[in-house]
């Protein structure tokens, strides 16, 4: 019983890993496009 409790943590662990990475990944994001918003001659603010 004591396994399946160890391995339910382990995938919590993993996916609020993944989750605080991914939240990062899109924070950084939206700064990007918040910056292209205020300042469109900024230099990474090319159209796709």
């Amino acid at each position: 019983m004591i396994e399946y409790a160890l391995l339910a943590v382990l995938i919590a662990m993993v996916v609020a890993i993944a989750a605080i990475t991914l939240g990062q990944a899109i924070s950084n994001q939206f700064n990007a496009v918040s910056t292209c918003v205020n300042n469109p001659s900024s230099a990474n603010c090319t159209p796709a």
